[in-house]
C-alpha cells in the first residue's frame, strides 16, 4: 500500500515538474518531546500558620502559602510576599540531590505524604536562606493539614533525585493558627 502511494506522489510531482518528495511530517514523538510536561498535582494554599520552631520567628515568625507565592511575616505588620512557580509534587522518601538524604530523614516527620516543590521567581529576605541567595522550596507535609516544614535551598538545581547543585539552607516548621 505506501509503495502504491508512493510511486502516485512521485508521479504526480514529475506531471508537475516537481521532481523531489514533500517532506515527511515529523514524528509526533518528535514533537511531544519538544514540549515540556506540566507539573502534576495542584499547588497548595493556607491560610496563616504559625511558626513552630525557633528559626521561625521575628520576620519568619508567620507564613501563609498562596498558589504563587509564599508570605513571610511577623503577625505585627504586613508581611513579604515572594513570587514562586509550583514545579511539582514529590514524595518523602525522594532524595534531596543525587547521593544525599531524603526530604524525609532532612525534615523529619513520620506523618508527611508529600513534598511540594517550588522555585523562587522573586527575591526572598536574606533571613531565609541565611543570607545567601533562596532558590527553591519545598513544603513538607501530611494530608488533612495541621503543621508543615518548609525547607528551603540555595544552588542551581531544583531538589530532587537528580539534582546536583542544591543544597538545604534553613528548614522551618509550621502549625496550622
Amino acid at each position: 500500500m505506501r509503495i502504491a502511494f508512493a510511486l502516485c506522489v512521485s508521479l504526480a510531482l514529475a506531471a508537475c515538474g516537481e521532481t523531489t518528495a514533500p517532506p515527511a511530517p515529523e514524528p509526533e514523538a518528535e514533537i511531544a518531546a519538544t514540549t515540556p510536561a506540566a507539573p502534576e498535582g495542584e499547588p497548595m494554599s493556607t491560610g496563616l500558620m504559625g511558626g513552630l520552631s525557633t528559626s521561625a520567628s521575628g520576620d519568619m515568625a508567620g507564613l501563609e502559602i498562596g498558589r504563587d507565592q509564599l508570605t513571610f511575616s511577623n503577625f505585627e505588620d504586613e508581611g513579604v510576599a515572594v513570587a514562586t512557580e509550583y514545579l511539582g509534587v514529590l514524595e518523602p522518601s525522594a532524595l534531596i540531590k543525587e547521593g544525599g538524604e531524603s526530604f524525609a530523614a532532612a525534615a523529619p516527620s513520620s506523618t508527611a505524604t508529600r513534598v511540594e516543590v517550588r522555585r523562587f521567581t522573586g527575591a526572598a529576605p536574606e533571613r531565609v536562606c541565611g543570607g545567601s541567595p533562596a532558590t527553591y522550596a519545598a513544603i513538607v507535609y501530611m494530608v488533612p493539614l495541621t503543621g508543615l516544614q518548609l525547607m528551603v535551598f540555595t544552588g542551581a538545581d531544583a531538589p530532587g533525585p537528580t539534582a546536583h547543585d542544591s543544597e538545604v539552607c534553613g528548614i522551618y516548621a509550621y502549625a496550622v493558627d
